[in-house]
């Protein structure tokens, strides 16, 4: 039994953590109570089926896992994401989403970025954790991310978009950008450059 927890359930309808399972036709409990996130990992199970976070974890989402060729074509950009990113705990490839670019999910048995949320409200003293950042390889952004780094690993662009595909991931798991100063210079030229590259009209 999957389950995402979230301050509404507006937010976690739009969560991609729950794209794989609606692809599937799979049910998710969604659940915004604060109490939530301490009580039911306690359950442990519900008449004998576990209760699975849908953020947390290597969710077996689809019957095939990735190819290994696609695993192979993207092995170079992962290594050199988890050196420019060092938020993270590792950067890993994911069957969890369909459509979005990225997203951060809490090993197995770590805190989840929401219960972190929690605490830190009610004043308790506690230690961001590392989060894994997952990609969707069969985003267009992450696949052109991949194609920049292969022609070019030493281009700015890497590490600007690698930056861009981190940030992103942290506003849809609900958390806040560190810098978001940087993440607005880093959209505007991202902006910049998609204009100049368009073709003018009747062109």
């Amino acid at each position: 039994i999957y389950y995402l927890t979230g301050e509404s359930t507006e937010q976690l309808r739009h969560s991609p953590y729950l794209e794989a399972f609606q692809a599937k036709g799979y049910d998710v409990l969604l659940m915004t109570d604060p109490m939530d996130e301490f009580t039911i990992p306690q359950f442990g199970e519900y008449k004998g089926k576990k209760l699975q976070p849908a953020d947390r974890g290597e969710v077996k989402a689809s019957d095939a896992d990735i190819p290994a060729e696609v695993k192979d074509r993207f092995a170079n950009l992962l290594a050199a994401l988890k050196v420019k990113l060092p938020e993270v705990a590792d950067v890993r490839l994911t069957r969890r989403l369909t459509e979005s670019a990225a997203c951060l999910v809490a090993e197995e048995h770590g805190m989840s970025a929401h219960l972190e949320r929690l605490l830190k409200r009610a004043g308790e003293a506690t230690t961001a954790g590392k989060r894994v950042l997952e990609l969707n390889p069969d985003n267009p952004a992450v696949e052109a991310v991949r194609g920049l780094h292969e022609g070019n690993p030493q281009d700015p662009r890497v590490d600007s978009y690698a930056r861009l595909l981190y940030d992103q991931a942290v506003v849809a798991e609900g958390s806040r950008i560190t810098d978001p100063v940087a993440f607005a210079r880093r959209m505007n030229e991202l902006i910049a450059a998609s204009v100049r590259g368009w073709p003018a009209e009747g062109g």
